[in-house]
């Protein structure tokens, strides 16, 4: 069962601005809410999922993938779906792919100490098979961790203007997000990633009294490298 308030209220609130339906944003919070760990201690905040077109909505994992509710796993555009980057849990492996895979490495970041980026090369330089059996261990670690990704949208806002993203990200804030992390007491610490999140949500994060880092979104190309940002995800996902 997904938590209260009802994300669908929050997702009228926002659709004159975006493309995602009501059945894909749902889709990306049961992921979410399978990955969300008993006890959460550290939060990275993010602009992760993209807007997920129909004809890829449209496609199913294998009847093996389920959600902890029991419903099968969709295809959407998301981190937590193993379907965007990995063809072979897909129940036709000619879907589009939509491969975030800077984001994996982000998530990887926050329990291995990163010193170079050949340190990717033994969890995403290997085989398909081996690249999927990792993903998985890693989830679980992170899950057991208390380290949970949640975005500040609830809807894929990719491709659009700052401001219409900012927006957004605030309107999702105080009809969802906001309470979903308030609610959150074993909080410590979170890892806002990108400017424009923290642009939008500073104020309101500096209010919950919990410890805020920031790093830029992976994808965005920073002098020197990623390799700083990565290092300071581990940190603080485990030094207290």
């Amino acid at each position: 069962m997904l938590p209260t308030p009802d994300i669908r209220d929050t997702y009228h609130a926002c659709r004159d601005l975006i493309l995602d339906t009501p059945d894909v944003i749902e889709e990306v919070e049961r992921y979410r809410q399978d990955c969300k760990p008993e006890v959460v201690k550290t939060v990275l905040l993010a602009e992760s999922h993209s807007h997920t077109p129909e004809k890829e909505f449209s496609q199913f994992l294998k009847k093996e993938c389920l959600h902890d509710d029991g419903s099968r796993c969709r295809l959407v555009r998301f981190v937590y779906c193993l379907g965007a980057s990995e063809s072979q849990v897909l129940e036709y492996p000619e879907a589009a792919r939509h491969r975030p895979w800077q984001f994996w490495r982000v998530l990887y970041s926050c329990k291995h100490q990163i010193k170079a980026t050949s340190d990717f090369i033994s969890f995403d330089g290997v085989s398909s098979e081996q690249r999927l059996k990792n993903k998985l261990e890693l989830l679980d670690d992170l899950k057991a961790s208390g380290v949970w990704l949640v975005d500040a949208s609830v809807v894929g806002i990719n491709g659009l203007n700052r401001d219409a993203r900012i927006e957004i990200m605030q309107t999702c804030w105080q009809g969802y997000v906001g309470q979903e992390l308030r609610e959150l007491k074993s909080l410590k610490k979170i890892v806002v990633v990108g400017d424009t999140v923290y642009r939008a949500l500073s104020k309101e994060l500096k209010e919950l009294g919990v410890e805020i880092g920031q790093v830029p979104q992976p994808q965005k190309r920073v002098e020197g490298g990623y390799v700083p940002y990565y290092q300071k995800i581990f940190k603080f996902c485990n030094c207290n």
